[in-house]
């Protein structure tokens, strides 16, 4: 009982930690902007705004908003501008980016349930206890948690990722098969670089590799596909491609290539010796600069004024 009290209770304290800070840190840039584009999946039936990212978190921003006090989504104007109106202002600003915020806490506790039920299957209740205590109290973690953006919620869905996919490969039965998909599907419509951090996870953890882990693997990816389509409502738009993607992708490329140039460009400033500064010393008694070294110097400062 306690083993599962404990875990409740520092969940419900990192809880309140976050919902304490819905109401004093001021709006982020992009909060407006991932608001527009899950209003936009609710009350539009679909999603065209931006596809920069995949839209599971920003349906987590718009479904209060959008469900609790009908905040709209203007297409005529441009994502941030419509979520920026969507918000309001007075106490009508502050109630929609208190709801917009708490869409983001599901992510926080599947996050913490994750580490916790994986370190408690693979190690002791202790070990779990240890790791959901930091976990559910990390300084980063909090901070995420408490803004309407799309950064906890890979974090969180490739916890529970990772948790489905040890316990299936470990114990291949078709419920463990299922969780392990869901978790797979979600994770990918989270945020893109899922797509290269998932194979990584399963590459480490995978221990053995059967002809039932490779039917049940087909299964699993097919329902992780279909998760997929669903987060994006099954619309057709979805497989074409597109000339904003391309574009975002080419600017990302472009910017990490001109960091590692700079980067490379700073390390070889770095290496060259530094040019030797000869500055005149100045005498302590008379405004001009002294011939003799800084010892001459010191004991002419020492010296006091005649009366």
């Amino acid at each position: 009982m306690i083993r599962f009290w404990l875990p409740l209770a520092l969940l419900v304290i990192g809880s309140v930690r976050i919902a304490s800070t819905w109401g004093v840190f001021s709006q982020a840039f992009d909060e407006a902007f991932h608001l527009a584009c899950g209003l936009e999946w609710w009350e539009k039936k679909q999603y065209t705004r931006e596809r920069q990212h995949p839209p599971l978190a920003r349906i987590a921003i718009g479904a209060l908003p959008d469900l609790l006090d009908g905040r709209h989504d203007n297409p005529d104007v441009d994502p941030h501008s419509s979520g920026v109106a969507a918000l309001g202002a007075g106490e009508q600003y502050r109630r929609g980016l208190l709801l917009a915020r708490a869409g983001i806490l599901p992510f926080f506790w599947i996050f913490c349930v994750s580490l916790w039920r994986w370190t408690l299957f693979r190690f002791s209740p202790e070990i779990a206890l240890a790791t959901h205590f930091v976990a559910s109290q990390l300084p980063p973690i909090l901070g995420h948690s408490g803004l309407a953006t799309t950064d906890l919620a890979p974090v969180a869905l490739l916890a529970a990722f990772g948790w489905r996919f040890d316990v299936w490969q470990r114990d291949p039965q078709w419920p463990n098969t299922l969780w392990a998909a869901l978790a797979l599907g979600l994770a990918l419509v989270s945020k893109f670089t899922v797509l290269a951090f998932a194979p990584v996870f399963a590459a480490i953890l995978i221990r053995k590799f059967s002809r039932r882990h490779a039917v049940q693997l087909l299964a699993g990816l097919l329902l992780a596909l279909a998760v997929i389509a669903s987060a994006y409502r099954f619309k057709k738009e979805f497989w074409k491609p597109r000339e904003e993607m391309r574009g975002s992708i080419s600017a990302r490329v472009a910017g990490l290539g001109a960091f590692f140039t700079a980067y490379a460009e700073g390390v070889e400033v770095a290496r060259k010796p530094m040019p030797r500064v000869t500055l005149p010393i100045y005498s302590a008694t008379a405004g001009t600069p002294a011939t003799g070294d800084s010892s001459r110097l010191r004991s002419s400062s020492r010296r006091r004024p005649r009366c």
